[in-house]
């Protein structure tokens, strides 16, 4: 699962680069962009999209362990110290922090991967460099797209559902495998769509010049746009 996502993300931030450096090259769903970017994350960059997705593997893992140990000492009601239900508690909350960092910091790496063809070590730190460096870092931890697109999901789930529900059947089971399977559907679109915005981040920090010579009108709304929201940082 984790192999299968971040090969979608790496091809999706490749293709979003190439529209983004050359435009001609991403004309159509067949294009160049789309059977480069898919065929570099098939095989040159597949080694880096699967050390990152062991290293999160890994943590997942043994979070199940932990889990696993707590969850049969309460089911055979084995008698547990304080300090032994603490320990397991706080590796618990550890390593579930774990997976998510590594999953965001995974987001940001694999963008890297895609648009040049990086290791997975050199990507991370090329990334982190960049931010650091123009001073984005608040940026980052104020991305909102993913919170936004994820609230779509939910409400295209929701009305996918009813309109289902007053055509066919009010049965309450019907439009909770309704409701499930548009929201997957929906949250597979989304996350197309946060890898490219994600992308398109990286780029505009990276080179903010090849926006306005090939996508002016987009890099004209874009730069008013964080002026708006961001007038103390440099863009």
């Amino acid at each position: 699962q984790q192999v299968v996502k971040n090969v979608i993300h790496t091809t999706t931030a490749g293709i979003a680069a190439t529209w983004y450096f050359s435009p001609v090259e991403a004309r159509g769903c067949c294009s160049a962009a789309v059977c480069d970017s898919t065929k570099r994350s098939l095989t040159t960059s597949f080694g880096s999209i699967c050390l990152g997705s062991l290293l999160v593997a890994i943590i997942q893992f043994l979070d199940y362990l932990v889990q696993n140990l707590r969850r049969n000492n309460q089911e055979n009601g084995q008698p547990q110290t304080g300090a032994g239900a603490i320990l397991l508690c706080c590796l618990d909350c550890i390593l579930q922090m774990l997976e998510g960092i590594m999953e965001y910091f995974n987001k940001w790496a694999f963008i890297y991967v895609g648009l040049y063809g990086y290791p997975y070590v050199e990507a991370g730190k090329r990334v982190t460099t960049l931010f650091t460096q123009r001073g984005w870092t608040i940026i980052i931890n104020d991305h909102l797209v993913s919170n936004a697109l994820g609230l779509m999901s939910f409400t295209v789930g929701l009305i996918s559902a009813t309109v289902t529900s007053l055509l066919i059947s009010e049965n309450v089971g019907l439009f909770v495998i309704n409701f499930i399977i548009a929201l997957s559907l929906a949250l597979t679109m989304t996350t197309l769509i946060d890898s490219a915005v994600s992308s398109i981040i990286v780029c505009f920090a990276e080179a903010p010049g090849d926006l306005q010579r090939n996508h002016p009108n987009h890099h004209r709304e874009l730069v008013e746009a964080w002026n708006k929201v961001y007038p103390m940082v440099r863009c």
